[in-house]
């Protein structure tokens, strides 16, 4: 078994479907059924604005997933799951999760309520 079929085997047995959205000229464009990981909250939720506050969640976006026309993900491409929209707050790192030159998993870490 190849390094990224072990990769989309593990995303899903442990992972769950999402759906990525990014506004491109005021519009969403959205990217359905995405495998991913999301790990829970920090314990120390993080203010966004005067009295709210969001917990940090790291995510896994499986790359292969993820059409060629949305690459690379964005830092404010949102992951749309469970009536949740987590926004990633830095671009998601596509240099550590690799065998070799392909590109297994997006890594990022995400914040929303």
């Amino acid at each position: 078994m190849s390094v990224a079929a072990e990769y989309a085997a593990l995303f899903d047995v442990a992972g769950r479907r999402v759906t990525l959205e990014r506004y491109v000229d005021g519009a969403p464009v959205r990217v359905p059924n995405v495998r991913a990981r999301v790990q829970g909250g920090s314990t120390d939720p993080i203010e966004v604005s005067a009295g709210n506050t969001s917990a940090e969640r790291k995510v896994l976006i499986l790359a292969a997933d993820v059409p060629e026309t949305f690459r690379p993900l964005r830092q404010s491409d949102d992951v749309l799951m469970d009536n949740l929209r987590l926004t990633f707050i830095a671009r998601p790192d596509d240099q550590t999760h690799r065998d070799g030159a392909v590109l297994l998993a997006y890594d990022g870490v995400a914040v929303g309520s």
